[in-house]
């Protein structure tokens, strides 16, 4: 995921820039760790379904009615991630709109203010 993590341990920029790293690697049809050239589909389930069969997430990870829905639309040629150590809640460019839930929050390239987000537990969660 990138070079080693500061002394502290503590590693911020892959929270923030995983996601834009893999849209730009399938912009740049950059390979992977494997050496694979990047296939879109297959770069994409790695955002999407992939984590939701993983950790088992109810009706989310797909675009299917009744399904959690969260859409980035973006610009292939201008994605780029910016997070760094020094500043990793340096936000991607490229991004054009994202919806939550279905609900903007970033219109535009600017954000809404909405915050229609929550938290997601999976299946091992205990409940008390």
């Amino acid at each position: 995921m990138g070079a080693a993590a500061p002394a502290t341990g503590y590693n911020p920029v892959p929270a923030v820039a995983t996601t834009d790293e893999i849209v730009a690697r399938i912009r740049r049809g950059a390979a992977d760790a494997e050496g694979e050239g990047a296939d879109a589909t297959g770069e994409i389930r790695k955002l999407t379904s992939l984590p939701a069969e993983t950790l088992r997430l109810d009706r989310r990870g797909r675009l299917r009615e009744g399904y959690f829905a969260d859409v980035a639309v973006f610009d292939p040629a201008k994605i780029q991630d910016h997070a760094t150590y020094a500043e990793p809640h340096r936000y991607a460019t490229g991004m054009v709109h994202v919806l939550v839930n279905g609900v903007p929050v970033l219109r535009d390239g600017e954000h809404t203010g909405a915050r229609p987000g929550r938290v997601v537990f999976g299946p091992a969660r205990r409940a008390d």
